[in-house]
């Protein structure tokens, strides 16, 4: 009774030792294997996706073609919508352009150069400050800039005339083409030019320039026989980039020649002055592109 056991104990070890050894445990790799479960996770989806019946691809692909359908409609549709509302987006666009050069082109209205004809002068000469013994004439003429800014390179012609029989002609107005001077004329500054100084027998001829000669119908006869004509103009440019240059034109006609008593602070400096009617010319009394010779003058003015 006592051997029974040990032969089950024998038997027991004689089992053990031929017992197969146990594969390891799944779950220890892939849980110390993530990817590869992701691996293999993606594979089974797959399968089973593959797997899947003929209509559920059937509505998938039904499904695509209604999505990439309406895609195209509504883009369609909003290119339709671009296209209508393109003249109104490219007439917006023109006004706020149209709105920008507004402003600009205002600034510079209201701040640039703008240069005058305000008078012209005839006065003769005191004995005291003549060139010479006889008696002289001066002609000068006086340009004022109302502008806020300076008038620069600006280039002058001034001239009298009393040969021609009519208005002097575009090429007697520009004058010639050397010794104009170039200059500036200041914000709310004026300039004179000339004076051009003339003997007396540029107005009056043979004629004293007395009262009773300036008063005679001899010497007004012989006045009216001829016509004495000053005129100028100037060409300049204003302060602001691309900007075209700038022309004033003047010309005047000497109507009538009158004379009268200036009192001067001394009696020596008592003296006999002429009075001068002008008349505008028909032609030269202008400012920029209202002026029809404004390409000529300013073609001259540098830049």
């Amino acid at each position: 009774m006592n051997d029974l056991p040990t032969k089950q104990n024998a038997a027991n070890a004689s089992g053990e030792a031929n017992e197969p050894p146990k594969p390891p445990r799944l779950n220890n790799v892939s849980a110390t294997n993530p990817e590869s479960q992701r691996q293999r996770s993606k594979s089974n989806l797959w399968r089973k996706l593959h797997k899947a019946p003929v209509w559920i691809e059937a509505a998938c692909a039904i499904a695509l073609v209604v999505i990439t359908g309406f895609y195209t409609h509504y883009a369609h549709r909003t290119l339709e919508e671009i296209i209508k509302q393109y003249p109104e987006i490219t007439k917006s666009a023109n006004a706020a352009k149209s709105a920008a050069d507004t402003a600009s082109s205002a600034l510079v209205s209201v701040q640039r150069a703008f240069v005058t004809y305000d008078e012209t002068d005839v006065d003769s000469y005191p004995t005291s400050i003549r060139p010479t013994n006889q008696e002289a004439w001066a002609f000068t003429a006086k340009l004022e800039n109302s502008g806020t800014t300076p008038a620069v390179s600006a280039i002058r012609e001034f001239a009298v005339n009393n040969t021609l029989r009519a208005e002097p002609t575009d090429l007697e107005f520009l004058g010639p083409n050397i010794n104009q001077p170039i200059g500036e004329i200041g914000p709310r500054g004026t300039t004179m030019m000339g004076p051009i100084v003339k003997p007396n027998e540029f107005v009056m001829g043979n004629y004293p320039f007395t009262p009773a000669s300036v008063t005679s119908q001899e010497f007004q006869k012989f006045f009216n026989s001829r016509k004495v004509f000053v005129w100028g103009w100037v060409g300049y440019r204003d302060v602001f980039p691309n900007t075209a240059p700038h022309v004033t034109e003047f010309c005047k006609l000497i109507k009538t020649v009158g004379i009268e008593l200036s009192n001067g602070t001394a009696p020596s400096l008592t003296r006999f002055v002429p009075t001068v009617i002008l008349e505008s010319c028909v032609k030269h009394n202008c400012t920029d592109e209202s002026c029809k010779d404004y390409p000529n003058i300013a073609a001259k003015v540098p830049k």
